[in-house]
């Protein structure tokens, strides 16, 4: 059995090592993978006594109890970790107290405090259906405070679990600590990092009690000596009246249509990506942080810590942590003007294969349905051959014509 199979698994071994070696010359062609391929499957053939000329035909390994009793803890500790147990908001509709006053946007048609009708698109796209890590939220009247809306996006890397966690507990983790700030730029700041904090506490226990059974399913997908570290990058707007506010930590962008007539625009947040944003390397070096360049598509990039992250920011990632990634996002801060139509929010799915301005274009070409919006920047991005998921919200601030609206809200999932 495994001594027979020994040298069969050590060049499989062998072989993924080359495949995955970060010199893109050591890496062998496809020829070169099929003969290595041909000469694995003769090695089995020969441990085996088989002839030389029969085919390998797949195994089919009968169900094991101990296997499934390990996966359905997995699964439970899995479901467990997304509740959380945050400090009470205080009564519904109870604004917070240290906040400013929430105004109107000025000129805007309407008395409405402020107005959010979101949609969204979201797709494995070329990853697979199990290979499904973005989140996305989508919360009206915070605590039942009008013109209080939240929306936000988290893109998981090396399984789903902390996006999933994110898009739990986000609004609940804001909610629960606003009273204590004298704005939302701060009260969102403690949240991304207390659902940081309360992710990395839970994901610990909860792969704990699994006992990491569920490796093999997992393999490849950020364990580290038997420990796994799931992270997950995070855009958050909060829409306060005439106030927009965007957190971000990661790569996850946020673009707001700042007159729908000239399709001018502005970026709310700005990516951390270790490749492209020079003040986060010059963070992370100045904190002692692990910054090197990793073999990437025909060339190099930037990464962070042993892991070869590709972002600075994020939530979760606990063993990047010491490299200086960090869930604190930046936060910026918009009035918002009658003129201003709506904001774009998704992950690099889109923005990897398309500008500010396309994407702004696109919209503008597009009926003013929001779920319709997004599913055409979605669906575009996996035309332009995406290689990730794909997330997109499209959230429009004011009322759009009854001849336009089809529904305030609707997902597309797509499998």
């Amino acid at each position: 059995g495994a001594d027979k199979n020994a040298g069969v698994i050590q060049g499989l071994s062998q072989l993924i090592d080359r495949c995955w070696s970060p010199l893109l010359s050591a890496r062998p062609n496809f020829a070169a993978v099929e003969a290595s391929l041909d000469a694995i499957a003769a090695e089995y053939l020969t441990a085996h006594g088989l002839p030389a000329d029969k085919p390998l035909e797949p195994i089919w390994r009968p169900p094991s109890s101990e296997r499934d009793a390990s996966h359905a803890a997995a699964d439970l500790a899995s479901a467990d970790l997304a509740l959380h147990a945050w400090p009470e908001p205080g009564p519904e509709g109870a604004y917070p107290s240290k906040f400013p006053a929430m105004t109107a946007v000025e000129g805007a048609a309407g008395a409405d405090v402020g107005t959010l009708n979101a949609g969204v698109f979201s797709t494995h796209g070329a990853r697979g259906p199990d290979k499904m890590e973005d989140r996305h939220v989508i919360a009206k009247e915070l605590n039942g405070i009008e013109g209080a809306h939240l929306v936000g996006v988290f893109d998981g890397h090396r399984g789903a679990e902390c996006a999933e966690f994110a898009h739990h507990n986000i609004a609940e983790a804001l909610t629960s600590c606003w009273h204590k700030h004298e704005g939302p730029k701060e009260a969102l700041r403690e949240a991304f990092k207390a659902v940081d904090a309360a992710f990395v506490s839970a994901f610990k226990v909860a792969q704990g009690t699994a006992g990491n059974q569920e490796a093999d399913d997992t393999a490849g997908n950020g364990k580290v000596g038997g420990v796994r570290y799931p992270g997950c990058t995070a855009a958050v707007a909060l829409v306060w009246g005439n106030m927009l506010y965007v957190a971000n930590a990661g790569d996850c962008r946020t673009v707001l249509c700042r007159d729908y007539t000239t399709s001018a625009h502005a970026a709310l947040s700005t990516d951390h990506s270790a490749n492209t944003n020079a003040p986060e390397r010059q963070r992370i070096t100045a904190g002692g942080g692990i910054l090197r360049q990793h073999a990437a598509g025909n060339g190099v990039a930037w990464r962070v810590g042993e892991t070869g992250l590709a972002v600075t920011r994020a939530m979760g990632d606990a063993d990047v942590k010491g490299d200086g990634v960090t869930a604190d996002p930046e936060v910026s801060e918009t009035r918002l003007t009658s003129s201003d139509e709506y904001f774009i929010m998704a992950c690099d799915g889109l923005w990897d294969v398309m500008t500010n301005e396309e994407a702004v274009a696109m919209v503008k070409d597009t009926v003013k349905e929001p779920s319709m919006v997004a599913k055409r920047l979605g669906s575009e991005a996996m035309t332009r051959m995406s290689g990730d998921n794909i997330t997109v919200v499209v959230a429009f601030l004011k009322n759009v014509s009854t001849a336009e609206v089809v529904t305030w809200e609707r997902a597309y999932e797509t499998n």
